[in-house]
Protein backbone atom coordinates (compact mmCIF):
# COMPACT_ATOMS: atom_id res chain seq x y z
CA UNK A 1 0.00 0.00 0.00
CA UNK A 2 2.98 2.04 1.06
CA UNK A 3 4.22 1.76 -2.73
CA UNK A 4 0.59 2.73 -4.26
CA UNK A 5 0.77 5.99 -2.45
CA UNK A 6 4.42 6.51 -3.32
CA UNK A 7 3.89 6.11 -7.10
CA UNK A 8 0.49 8.22 -7.02
CA UNK A 9 2.52 11.18 -5.17
CA UNK A 10 5.18 10.78 -7.92
CA UNK A 11 3.31 10.66 -10.69
CA UNK A 12 1.06 14.19 -9.35
CA UNK A 13 4.23 15.47 -8.59
CA UNK A 14 5.13 14.95 -12.38
CA UNK A 15 1.94 16.44 -13.24
CA UNK A 16 2.30 19.93 -11.55
CA UNK A 17 5.82 20.14 -13.16
CA UNK A 18 4.33 20.03 -16.46
CA UNK A 19 1.70 22.28 -15.66
CA UNK A 20 3.98 24.56 -14.31
CA UNK A 21 5.96 24.62 -17.22
CA UNK A 22 3.28 25.56 -19.25
CA UNK A 23 1.21 28.30 -17.55
CA UNK A 24 0.82 31.45 -19.42
CA UNK A 25 3.89 33.71 -19.44
CA UNK A 26 1.89 36.93 -17.92
CA UNK A 27 3.21 40.51 -18.84
CA UNK A 28 1.46 43.25 -16.14
CA UNK A 29 1.44 46.74 -17.57
CA UNK A 30 0.84 50.12 -15.51
CA UNK A 31 -1.10 52.59 -17.00
CA UNK A 32 -2.17 56.33 -15.99
CA UNK A 33 -5.44 55.86 -14.59
CA UNK A 34 -7.13 58.81 -15.94
CA UNK A 35 -5.33 58.79 -19.67
CA UNK A 36 -4.62 54.76 -20.25
CA UNK A 37 -0.98 56.08 -21.24
CA UNK A 38 1.74 52.89 -20.49
CA UNK A 39 4.34 53.41 -17.79
CA UNK A 40 7.04 52.58 -19.97
CA UNK A 41 10.14 52.55 -17.57
CA UNK A 42 8.29 49.67 -15.11
CA UNK A 43 6.31 46.37 -16.05
CA UNK A 44 5.81 43.33 -13.93
CA UNK A 45 4.78 39.65 -14.27
CA UNK A 46 6.99 36.87 -15.41
CA UNK A 47 7.47 38.16 -19.16
CA UNK A 48 10.64 40.16 -20.40
CA UNK A 49 9.77 44.00 -20.57
CA UNK A 50 8.20 44.51 -24.54
CA UNK A 51 10.30 45.44 -26.77
CA UNK A 52 8.07 48.35 -27.75
CA UNK A 53 5.92 50.53 -25.59
CA UNK A 54 2.61 52.59 -26.49
CA UNK A 55 4.12 52.60 -30.09
CA UNK A 56 1.18 55.46 -31.97
CA UNK A 57 -0.64 54.72 -34.87
CA UNK A 58 -2.96 57.14 -35.81
CA UNK A 59 -4.97 57.10 -38.86
CA UNK A 60 -7.83 59.81 -40.60
CA UNK A 61 -11.37 58.34 -41.37
CA UNK A 62 -14.04 59.23 -44.40
CA UNK A 63 -14.88 62.44 -42.37
CA UNK A 64 -11.40 63.55 -41.40
CA UNK A 65 -11.80 62.55 -38.18
CA UNK A 66 -8.22 61.06 -36.45
CA UNK A 67 -8.25 58.20 -34.55
CA UNK A 68 -5.40 56.73 -32.56
CA UNK A 69 -4.60 53.32 -30.77
CA UNK A 70 -1.13 52.32 -28.80
CA UNK A 71 0.96 49.15 -29.76
CA UNK A 72 3.45 47.19 -27.55
CA UNK A 73 4.90 43.92 -28.94
CA UNK A 74 7.35 41.44 -27.28
CA UNK A 75 6.96 37.98 -26.05
CA UNK A 76 4.18 37.39 -23.91
CA UNK A 77 0.56 35.38 -23.81
CA UNK A 78 -1.28 37.31 -20.98
CA UNK A 79 -1.60 41.30 -20.43
CA UNK A 80 -2.75 42.32 -17.12
CA UNK A 81 -3.87 46.01 -17.18
CA UNK A 82 -3.29 47.78 -14.08
CA UNK A 83 -3.56 51.36 -12.14
CA UNK A 84 0.09 52.84 -12.31
CA UNK A 85 -1.50 54.86 -8.77
CA UNK A 86 -2.76 51.48 -6.59
CA UNK A 87 -2.11 48.56 -9.18
CA UNK A 88 -6.22 47.32 -9.50
CA UNK A 89 -6.87 45.13 -12.36
CA UNK A 90 -8.37 47.39 -15.17
CA UNK A 91 -8.86 44.62 -17.75
CA UNK A 92 -6.85 41.30 -18.72
CA UNK A 93 -5.91 39.55 -22.23
CA UNK A 94 -5.55 36.06 -22.78
CA UNK A 95 -4.40 34.44 -25.04
CA UNK A 96 -2.97 38.24 -25.98
CA UNK A 97 0.02 36.15 -27.85
CA UNK A 98 2.86 38.98 -28.26
CA UNK A 99 1.01 42.09 -29.67
CA UNK A 100 -1.60 44.37 -28.30
CA UNK A 101 -2.53 48.03 -28.05
CA UNK A 102 -4.93 50.07 -26.27
CA UNK A 103 -7.41 53.07 -27.14
CA UNK A 104 -7.40 55.76 -24.88
CA UNK A 105 -10.03 57.54 -26.15
CA UNK A 106 -12.54 54.14 -24.90
CA UNK A 107 -10.40 53.55 -22.71
CA UNK A 108 -9.69 49.71 -23.26
CA UNK A 109 -7.36 47.10 -24.52
CA UNK A 110 -7.08 45.31 -27.36
CA UNK A 111 -5.58 41.97 -28.56
CA UNK A 112 -4.46 42.34 -32.62
CA UNK A 113 -7.75 40.13 -34.00
CA UNK A 114 -7.20 38.01 -37.07
CA UNK A 115 -10.03 40.09 -38.67
CA UNK A 116 -12.14 38.97 -41.36
CA UNK A 117 -9.97 35.66 -42.27
CA UNK A 118 -7.00 33.92 -40.35
CA UNK A 119 -7.48 31.31 -37.44
CA UNK A 120 -5.62 32.92 -33.96
CA UNK A 121 -5.15 36.61 -32.57
CA UNK A 122 -1.38 38.48 -32.63
CA UNK A 123 2.15 36.03 -33.53
CA UNK A 124 3.03 32.67 -32.61
CA UNK A 125 6.58 34.34 -31.86
CA UNK A 126 8.39 37.02 -30.49
CA UNK A 127 7.76 40.77 -31.86
CA UNK A 128 10.50 42.64 -31.88
CA UNK A 129 9.72 45.36 -33.85
CA UNK A 130 7.28 47.76 -35.34
CA UNK A 131 6.85 50.70 -37.84
CA UNK A 132 3.11 52.50 -38.24
CA UNK A 133 2.33 53.78 -41.94
CA UNK A 134 0.37 57.24 -42.02
CA UNK A 135 -2.67 55.27 -43.10
CA UNK A 136 -2.43 53.24 -39.56
CA UNK A 137 -1.55 49.37 -40.15
CA UNK A 138 1.14 48.74 -38.21
CA UNK A 139 4.27 46.42 -39.92
CA UNK A 140 6.09 44.19 -37.49
CA UNK A 141 9.15 42.03 -37.07
CA UNK A 142 10.39 39.39 -35.04
CA UNK A 143 10.92 35.60 -34.26
CA UNK A 144 7.48 34.46 -35.13
CA UNK A 145 6.28 31.84 -37.49
CA UNK A 146 3.04 33.26 -38.64
CA UNK A 147 1.11 35.57 -38.02
CA UNK A 148 -3.01 35.89 -37.09
CA UNK A 149 -2.64 32.25 -37.93
CA UNK A 150 -1.76 32.45 -41.48
CA UNK A 151 0.50 30.48 -43.29
CA UNK A 152 3.77 32.26 -45.04
CA UNK A 153 3.74 35.35 -42.48
CA UNK A 154 6.72 34.21 -41.25
CA UNK A 155 9.08 37.15 -39.39
CA UNK A 156 7.54 40.41 -41.30
CA UNK A 157 4.04 41.01 -41.64
CA UNK A 158 1.11 43.74 -41.22
CA UNK A 159 -1.55 44.49 -38.81
CA UNK A 160 -4.19 46.28 -40.87
CA UNK A 161 -6.08 49.20 -39.18
CA UNK A 162 -9.85 48.22 -40.33
CA UNK A 163 -9.29 44.63 -41.24
CA UNK A 164 -6.66 42.80 -38.72
CA UNK A 165 -4.44 40.27 -40.22
CA UNK A 166 -6.81 40.01 -43.09
CA UNK A 167 -4.72 39.70 -46.44
CA UNK A 168 -1.31 39.10 -45.12
CA UNK A 169 -1.21 35.64 -46.69
CA UNK A 170 2.09 35.50 -48.79
CA UNK A 171 4.17 38.55 -47.23
CA UNK A 172 6.60 37.04 -45.28
CA UNK A 173 10.95 37.60 -44.58
CA UNK A 174 12.72 34.70 -44.85
CA UNK A 175 15.08 34.63 -41.35
CA UNK A 176 14.35 37.05 -38.12
CA UNK A 177 14.00 40.55 -38.78
CA UNK A 178 15.74 41.81 -35.26
CA UNK A 179 16.82 45.09 -36.73
CA UNK A 180 14.16 48.19 -36.20
CA UNK A 181 11.59 48.78 -38.83
CA UNK A 182 11.78 52.57 -39.59
CA UNK A 183 10.69 54.77 -42.55
CA UNK A 184 13.74 56.59 -44.94
CA UNK A 185 12.78 60.28 -46.53
CA UNK A 186 11.24 58.71 -49.59
CA UNK A 187 8.47 56.76 -47.53
CA UNK A 188 10.13 53.32 -48.04
CA UNK A 189 10.18 51.40 -45.06
CA UNK A 190 13.45 49.92 -44.15
CA UNK A 191 13.53 45.77 -43.70
CA UNK A 192 16.87 44.40 -42.30
CA UNK A 193 16.65 40.54 -42.34
CA UNK A 194 19.19 38.86 -40.26
CA UNK A 195 20.75 35.57 -41.71
CA UNK A 196 23.74 35.31 -44.89
CA UNK A 197 21.17 35.47 -47.46
CA UNK A 198 18.54 37.92 -46.46
CA UNK A 199 15.38 38.13 -48.57
CA UNK A 200 11.48 39.26 -48.36
CA UNK A 201 8.65 37.54 -50.77
CA UNK A 202 5.51 39.77 -51.30
CA UNK A 203 4.63 41.57 -54.39
CA UNK A 204 7.00 43.11 -56.83
CA UNK A 205 5.19 46.42 -57.92
CA UNK A 206 1.78 48.15 -56.90
CA UNK A 207 -0.72 45.62 -57.35
CA UNK A 208 1.73 43.57 -59.08
CA UNK A 209 2.97 39.95 -59.07
CA UNK A 210 4.43 38.56 -56.32
CA UNK A 211 8.40 37.16 -55.74
CA UNK A 212 11.34 37.32 -53.90
CA UNK A 213 13.68 40.15 -52.87
CA UNK A 214 17.01 39.79 -52.37
CA UNK A 215 18.82 42.88 -50.76
CA UNK A 216 20.05 44.49 -46.73
CA UNK A 217 18.34 46.58 -46.26
CA UNK A 218 15.03 45.60 -48.61
CA UNK A 219 12.75 48.81 -49.44
CA UNK A 220 9.16 48.36 -49.00
CA UNK A 221 6.71 51.27 -50.47
CA UNK A 222 5.00 52.82 -49.40
CA UNK A 223 3.78 55.22 -46.42
CA UNK A 224 0.95 56.75 -47.75
CA UNK A 225 -0.76 53.75 -49.43
CA UNK A 226 -2.59 50.78 -47.11
CA UNK A 227 -1.34 47.57 -47.46
CA UNK A 228 -3.11 46.02 -50.70
CA UNK A 229 -0.55 49.21 -52.33
CA UNK A 230 2.99 47.60 -50.63
CA UNK A 231 5.48 46.09 -52.87
CA UNK A 232 9.01 45.64 -52.34
CA UNK A 233 12.19 46.48 -54.25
Amino acid sequence: MKKRLSSISAAALAFLAVADNAHAVTLIVYVNPTTWAIDCTSFGGDANWPNFCDKQASHQDQYGNWHYRYYTGGSFDTVVIERSDNHATLQTLSPCNNLFYIDRSVPSAYVCSTGYNGTGNGTSGEVVTAAAANYGDLWIGGRFGTAGGWQYSQYFSCFRWTEGWSGVNGVFAGNTVTQPLSWNATYQLLIYVDGANPYVYGPLSQGGTQGYVYAYPVNGNEWHNSFPNFWFQ
